[in-house]
């Protein structure tokens, strides 16, 4: 049964440690002239920092460490490289 069921799950690229894009979710607000399709997709780049459950991650900010939000991995891709 757990074969049927695991068939088309695909196991998370991120790990913690890395950078990562969290999902956005865009409204449309007609008194500040804003379009939800042309807003941005992504948040981000957030530190990958630790798991709340197998399924909730902790984002904390890259440059000072402090706590962002706490996320579904499903929202969340691989970031931009770091830079040197």
């Amino acid at each position: 049964m757990a074969n049927k069921y695991n068939c088309n799950r695909v196991p998370q690229p991120c790990k913690v440690g890395d950078l990562v894009a969290y999902r956005n979710h865009p409204v449309s607000h007609n008194g500040r002239q804003v379009t939800a399709k042309l807003l941005h997709r992504w948040k981000g780049p957030f530190k990958f920092d630790s798991f709340f459950t197998t399924v909730t991650a902790s984002l904390v900010d890259p440059t000072t460490g402090s706590f962002v939000t706490r996320a579904r991995v499903s929202l969340l891709k691989p970031g931009p490289p770091v830079r040197n």
